[in-house]
């Protein structure tokens, strides 16, 4: 099993028998990248993908978003969420949709939980540290999709992923630290292959490439990368975290007491995040 990443690496080039990335969300990014784009454009094009313009309204009549009057129409939920908003949104429900669900069932509710609340809170670390290299929904992007590489794992390559988790198990170690012991690589290493392989911007395929080990990250992103793993070890203490990674919480006090200092209300994001995750499975 230690060849598995050359293995991976090989399927990678050829395509193999992976998922992709539906091309109407390409024509979005492009169009959301034109300053001269409308937003009867973009909606059109959110339109000839049904799911995505159905989950999209699901999301803008959310609690998380929405305390008026309900929003029946794609034109409404853009002015409503914003193309910024709009973009982040529609990229999560593509690259998770790209996935066919045949897998163990790790796509479930408390993975979506964990991958907003991750989002969420390294969104709110970049603001409350006034982080501008990135911006800021790009940085939700990275959060949101930072674990993919297990689902890409739990659905097409389910062996390798059982022995890092026979391991993990047996060693009490991270669940990371050995996939790289058994597989070569690690789920973050593998869903940012995956991403590359899409266009993805590098930040976000930093973020999610390098979220366990950011000193490893290329050293213009290192420092959005950072924020990503703040705020997977914030969910690894104070929830929701994901039991498969078997994280454990040590040494978060001083990183709690540095976040609060920077007024990141770590409580009231967490409490937030299930009124938003609802709306994207």
């Amino acid at each position: 099993m230690a060849k598995f990443i050359e293995e991976f690496r090989a399927v990678m080039a050829t395509g193999g028998d992976l998922p992709t990335l539906p091309g109407v969300v390409l024509e979005l990014q492009a169009a959301l990248d034109d300053d001269l784009s409308s937003g009867e454009r973009v909606a059109d094009i959110i339109r000839r993908d049904p799911a995505m313009a159905t989950r999209l309204l699901r999301v803008a009549n959310s609690s998380a978003f929405n305390t008026g009057s309900p929003v029946s129409s794609l034109d409404a939920a853009l002015r409503l969420l914003g193309f910024r908003q709009v973009r982040s949104i529609c990229m999560g429900i593509a690259v998770m949709g790209a996935f066919n669900r045949r897998g163990s069932g790790l796509l479930d509710q408390r993975f979506w939980q964990h991958s907003v609340a991750v989002a969420t809170l390294t969104r709110e670390l970049a603001r409350g540290l006034r982080y501008t290299a990135l911006p800021l929904d790009e940085l939700y992007v990275g959060g949101l999709l930072h674990d993919v590489g297990f689902v890409l794992l739990d659905q097409y390559f389910p062996r390798a992923l059982r022995n890092a988790r026979s391991v993990a198990k047996a060693t009490k170690m991270p669940l990371w630290m050995t996939e790289r012991i058994v597989l070569g690589t690690d789920h973050g290493e593998v869903g940012g292959m995956l991403l590359e392989s899409w266009s993805l911007p590098a930040g976000i395929v930093a973020a999610v490439s390098c979220h366990h080990h950011p000193r490893l990250a290329p050293e213009q992103h290192r420092d959005a990368v950072w924020l990503t793993f703040a705020a997977e070890t914030l969910c690894a203490s104070s929830g929701p975290a994901l039991a498969i990674e078997e994280l454990a919480a040590k040494g978060i006090d001083g990183m709690l007491d540095a976040i609060r200092g920077v007024g990141c209300d770590i409580d009231a994001v967490l409490e937030g995040v299930s009124a938003g995750v609802p709306a994207l499975i």
